[in-house]
Order: C-alpha cells, then sequence, then structure tokens
C-alpha cells in the first residue's frame, strides 16, 4: 500500500507519461502495487491520460455539396507497346528481317509441298505505325455541316 504523499508523487510521474515500472524503482515499491494503485485512479493505461480527439464530423445544408470529383485524365498511348501485341522485336527494329525470313521459309515449305498448299501464304508485310487512340482528324469548319447540325 502506498502512502497519500508516494501515491501523489506517482500520479505526478504517470501524467509526465512515465512507465509504471519507471514509477515504481523511483518509489521504491512494488510494481504490482503501482499500477493497481494508479489503476484505480484511472492512471493504469497511457492513452487515458491523453484521449483521442474527437472526430470532427461535417454537416452541410444539402446532400452532395461535399462531394470530390476527382479530375484526372487517363493517359493516351500513341503505339501500341509489346504488352498488347507481344512484339519485343517491332521496337528494337529486327521485325522486318524476322518477317521476310518466315515469308522465305514458308515459300520454301509451299514449293515442297504444293498439295498443302491450297491458298497463298500469309502477307507478311508489316504495319508502318499502330495507334491505339488515333489522333482526331482535323476538319474545317463547313457552314453547311453548322445548318445540318442545328
Amino acid at each position: 500500500m502506498l502512502d497519500p504523499r508516494q501515491l501523489q508523487y506517482a500520479v505526478d510521474l504517470r501524467h509526465q507519461r512515465l512507465h509504471l515500472r519507471h514509477i515504481a524503482q523511483l518509489l521504491r515499491a512494488p510494481f504490482s502495487t503501482v499500477a493497481r494503485a494508479l489503476s484505480r485512479l484511472g492512471l493504469g493505461r497511457l492513452r487515458t491520460l491523453n484521449p483521442k480527439p474527437p472526430v470532427q464530423r461535417y454537416e452541410w445544408e444539402r446532400p452532395g455539396d461535399l462531394i470530390h470529383i476527382d479530375v484526372k485524365s487517363p493517359a493516351r498511348f500513341r503505339k501500341v507497346g509489346h504488352r498488347i501485341t507481344g512484339d519485343r522485336q517491332r521496337h528494337s527494329g529486327q521485325a522486318e528481317e524476322i518477317c521476310r525470313h518466315r515469308a522465305r521459309v514458308y515459300e520454301q515449305a509451299r514449293q515442297r509441298q504444293p498439295r498443302r498448299w491450297s491458298r497463298s501464304t500469309r502477307c507478311w508485310h508489316q504495319p508502318g505505325v499502330v495507334l491505339i487512340n488515333p489522333p482526331p482528324h482535323e476538319t474545317e469548319i463547313n457552314p453547311a455541316t453548322l445548318v445540318m447540325a442545328a
């Protein structure tokens, strides 16, 4: 049991946010005694010394006044990448040579076994530029178009 002077000293130390073991050492009292005495006073936990501030809530006159709208626009990619096409050679410049080699191999196979090839071999021509989002065409403003739109 702590005498009133020790108890007041323990309360002052606890308000300085000292740990219970440290307070017990300073008072030269058992830890369990100090912990029980301070717990009776509601000072057993540090978080009870400084409670959390209350949540600040906002009330508005009309519903929807506090709506957040995200205005970030998605990125526009001009060229298709290898993640979509699976073709890494196109960007390194090897694609045209690979396609020419494939065309020769297919043509040789067609000449060796013409019965297997009822049609011509596939077109191995590489397209120039492939765009995901083609740029909008610039059109001149035609008065006839404006009249039709109205």
